[in-house]
C-alpha cells in the first residue's frame, strides 16, 4: 500500500520505479517490448516510429489476467501493416507470459482499443478539431444545449478517439523520435502558444487543454478497480454529499474542457473524488494535486517532459 503511493508520487509512470515489488515483471515486460520494437523496425524500417504502453502495467499495479496495452506510432500505416504488427507483438509477448490486449466485450458489443496513430494523419486530426472551433466556443448557448450531443462534443469525441493522445503516453521504444513527433504536432499546437495561420491563440489553447485534461483523467488518476487491487482497500463510492464538495469543485475546474462529453467528464470527476477519498483514508492527506502539478502542470510542461526524456534528462518522466 505505502509502496504504491510512493511510486504514485515519485513516478509519472510507476512501472519505472526500480523499487517496486513488481520490478522483475516490469523489467521483463519492458525488455519484451524492446524485442518487439526491434522486430517491427526490421520488418517495417520506414514505417515504425515508436511503441507506447498504457493501462495497469504502466500504472504500476498489474493484476492477475491483465493484458498488455501496446500502442503503435507509425508513418504510412495500412490495415495490413497494423495486423502484422499485432501478430508479431502477440507472438513475442505470449512466450514470455504476457497477453496482448485485443479488446473487450461490453453488453454484447466488441470494443477495440485505440492503439495506432499514423503521423500522416496528425495534420488532419488537429485541423478537423480546430476548424470552426472559435465560432462554436463563442456561441451563446444554454448549458444544456452545449453538453452531450453538440458540435463541440462531437469534435472532442472524434479527437480523443483518433489516437492523438498516444504520443503523450509512456514511450517504451523509439525515444529518439520524440522531438520528431512533437515537432510535427507543434506546427498546430506551438510552444509557447502563439497565433498561427488559420488558428488563433484561443483555439490553440483550448485544444491543448482538451488533450492535457484527457491525459490527466486517463493517466494520472487511478481507475477504482486498479486502486482496490493496488492498495487492498475497498474503494469508496461517490455519495450524494460529495457533489458540491471542495473536491468536486476542484475536479470541475480541472476537467472543464471535457464537460461537453458527458460520460467522459462524469468518469473523470468521479475518479478524482474517489482518489481523494482513498488518499485521505490511507495516508491522511491529498496526493493527487501535487502529482498533477508535477507531471502535467500545463500542456507545454507535459510536452517538455517528453522532450527531456528523449535525452535522458528526466529518468522518472
Amino acid at each position: 500500500m505505502q509502496e504504491f503511493f510512493r511510486s504514485f508520487m515519485l513516478y509519472e509512470y510507476p512501472i519505472l520505479d526500480p523499487n517496486s515489488r513488481y520490478h522483475v515483471t516490469f523489467r521483463e515486460l519492458l525488455e519484451t517490448l524492446t524485442v518487439i520494437g526491434d522486430r517491427l523496425k526490421q520488418e517495417f524500417p520506414d514505417t515504425l516510429v515508436a511503441l507506447g504502453l498504457r493501462g495497469s502495467y504502466s500504472h504500476g499495479h498489474p493484476y492477475e489476467g491483465n493484458d498488455v496495452d501496446v500502442l503503435f506510432m507509425g508513418q504510412g500505416l495500412t490495415p495490413e501493416i497494423e495486423e502484422v504488427m499485432l501478430r508479431i507483438s502477440e507472438e513475442t509477448l505470449t512466450p514470455n507470459g504476457f497477453e496482448l490486449c485485443r479488446g473487450k466485450v461490453e453488453m454484447g458489443i466488441e470494443l477495440q482499443p485505440i492503439r495506432f496513430l499514423d503521423l500522416d494523419d496528425v495534420e488532419g486530426i488537429l485541423k478537423s478539431y480546430m476548424y470552426g472551433l472559435a465560432r462554436i466556443l463563442y456561441e451563446r448557448e444554454a448549458d444544456d444545449a452545449i453538453v452531450g450531443g453538440s458540435r463541440l462534443a462531437e469534435k472532442k469525441r472524434i479527437l480523443l478517439h483518433s489516437g492523438i493522445l498516444i504520443p503523450y503516453l509512456l514511450w517504451v521504444y523509439g525515444l529518439e523520435n520524440v522531438s520528431r513527433v512533437f515537432r510535427l504536432i507543434s506546427q498546430y499546437l506551438p510552444i509557447p502558444t502563439r497565433p498561427i495561420p488559420l488558428f488563433g491563440a484561443d483555439v490553440i489553447d483550448e485544444t491543448k487543454e482538451t488533450i492535457k485534461q484527457a491525459y490527466i483523467a486517463r493517466t494520472l488518476t487511478g481507475r477504482p478497480i486498479h486502486l482496490t487491487m493496488a492498495t487492498g482497500y475497498e474503494v469508496p463510492d461517490v455519495e450524494d454529499q460529495d457533489h458540491g464538495s471542495a473536491v468536486h469543485r476542484e475536479a470541475e475546474e480541472l476537467f472543464w474542457a471535457l464537460r461537453p462529453l458527458k460520460g467522459i467528464h462524469r468518469e473523470a470527476i468521479n475518479k478524482h473524488i474517489i482518489q481523494a477519498k482513498l488518499e485521505m483514508e490511507v495516508v491522511g492527506r491529498r496526493l493527487s494535486p501535487e502529482r498533477i502539478l508535477t507531471f502535467a502542470p500545463s500542456y507545454n510542461g507535459l510536452v517538455r517532459r517528453r522532450l527531456r526524456a528523449q535525452w535522458g534528462k528526466w529518468i522518472n518522466w
